[in-house]
């Protein structure tokens, strides 16, 4: 007894050594290579089951307000160290995972504590744009209480409106799939959400998040036509990219909310009678007395795809909502660039046409009719058709009367199938006019 009471704590005091061995390595005030952290990873003794809890709740305790400067280095070493060890033991397939059935509580609340550890420190915004997105979809799946998280999200979410996004993506995620209440979200996110979310990396999933939000059907008129008129107030000055997008999200909040017909059915909107109140809340910002007269006006906007996005407004709703495709805004310019230069290659096409007609054309006279018979006669507002044909008038008079009209004789035009005699005159069109010549005597 007293054997097996010794060589528990010998082997305990070798795992010991191995953890603060690793610790070390996490805690170097450099980047961890990724060579170094999958040989700790390889040749780390996992056979004993408390290795990785110790190691778990070694990482939980690391002090990286205590760190200064350096705890970004570190906190970026923990990060990867949990992630390599989500992959590679969490995995309900792993034979470590099938083997320690005893400890997976314990480990999940170890695993949980060394996250919210690393949610304590001071992060950047680079940082952040990595760890947010890794606790949504790896993390909270794992955890036993993903709610702990809430506090943090709401912090992320009031940083900079580059870091709104993927916390709004969390906030929804705890309350879609984890049961987590926050009655005032729907004021929170309105006061929040301004044009500049839209100049912002994640953008489109702002976008998506809202769309997620205002698809519930016990959501109050007053929330539903804050949000659409805000939205369109924000589409004034938008990018180009996300403009197309967010007149197709107010679309389809009139599809799902039929009592917002209100907004489009008032006669001569204009901002200066506007009662709506951007800066107040949700409830007192009187969207349910304006009207979109946003989307009117986008209607002259010089890009056809957003003009025709905002005549809806025109329309009685549709039956069923509208999926835009969005387009990032350097697809946009190589696109407009695209067509620009085909319009460019046609306008070249065409004058190096009439320039090899005029140059193939003996007299440029000819030339003249044989385009107008092309391109049909102004009298009727008739096109020429194949069998059209130019005849001359010989019974004109010539030089030798005293008058001559340009060049040749007097041409008129003839429509094969018309009625004999029936012929329209040339000179005026053409623009010719007859020319008083000396007589020859």
């Amino acid at each position: 007894m007293v054997v097996n009471t010794e060589s528990n704590e010998a082997n305990d005091l070798k795992v010991k050594a191995s953890v603060e061995t690793f610790l070390n390595y996490l805690k170097t005030p450099a980047k961890l290579p990724e060579e170094t952290l999958q040989e700790l990873l390889d040749h780390s003794d996992w056979s004993e089951k408390k290795f990785l809890l110790w190691l778990l709740r070694a990482a939980a305790e690391i002090s990286f307000a205590s760190l200064g400067k350096k705890s970004g280095v570190i906190v970026s070493n923990v990060y990867r160290f949990l992630r390599a060890v989500n992959e590679r033991f969490f995995d309900e397939t792993s034979e470590f995972w099938r083997n320690a059935r005893k400890l997976h509580n314990t480990l999940k609340r170890a695993y949980q504590n060394a996250w919210l550890n690393i949610t304590k420190a001071e992060l950047s915004v680079k940082a952040l744009n990595n760890i947010v997105p890794c606790l949504v979809s790896e993390v909270f799946p794992k955890v036993p209480e993903p709610f702990a998280f809430a506090d943090f999200l709401f912090k992320v979410f009031n940083f900079q409106d580059e870091t709104m996004a993927l916390a709004l993506e969390g906030i929804l995620e705890l309350m879609i799939k984890h049961n987590f209440e926050y009655p005032k979200l729907y004021e929170y996110v309105y006061s929040h959400t301004s044009t500049s979310i839209w100049y912002t990396p994640h953008k489109l999933k702002y976008l998506n998040c809202l769309d997620t939000m205002l698809r519930s059907t016990h959501i109050p008129d007053y929330v539903a036509a804050g949000f659409a008129k805000k939205i369109a107030r924000s589409c004034l000055m938008a990018p180009l990219d996300m403009q197309e997008p967010l007149i197709a999200l107010v679309a389809n909040l009139q599809i799902r909310y039929p009592n917002l017909s209100c907004l489009t059915d008032r006669s001569k909107p204009a901002l200066s009678t506007d009662p709506y109140l951007e800066d107040v809340s949700l409830f007192e910002c009187k969207a349910l007395e304006s009207s979109l007269w946003e989307i009117k006006t986008l209607q002259k906007h010089w890009c056809e795809r957003v003009a025709k996005r905002a005549t809806f407004i025109e329309r009685k709703p549709e039956k069923m909502e509208s999926l835009v495709r969005t387009k990032s805004l350097d697809d946009m310019k190589s696109d407009f660039l695209a067509k620009s230069a085909a319009w460019l290659r046609r306008i070249n096409a065409d004058d190096d046409e009439d320039s090899n007609e005029d140059d193939q054309s003996e007299d440029p006279y000819q030339a003249h009719l044989q385009k107008r018979k092309m391109k049909g006669g102004k009298k009727n507002g008739k096109r020429a058709r194949p069998g059209d044909e130019i005849q001359l008038n010989s019974d004109r008079p010539t030089a030798n009367s005293g008058l001559n009209w340009d060049l040749v004789g007097i041409m008129s035009f003839t429509r094969k199938g018309s009625k004999d005699g029936e012929m329209t005159d040339l000179r005026a069109d053409a623009g010719f006019r007859p020319l008083v010549l000396p007589s020859d005597d």
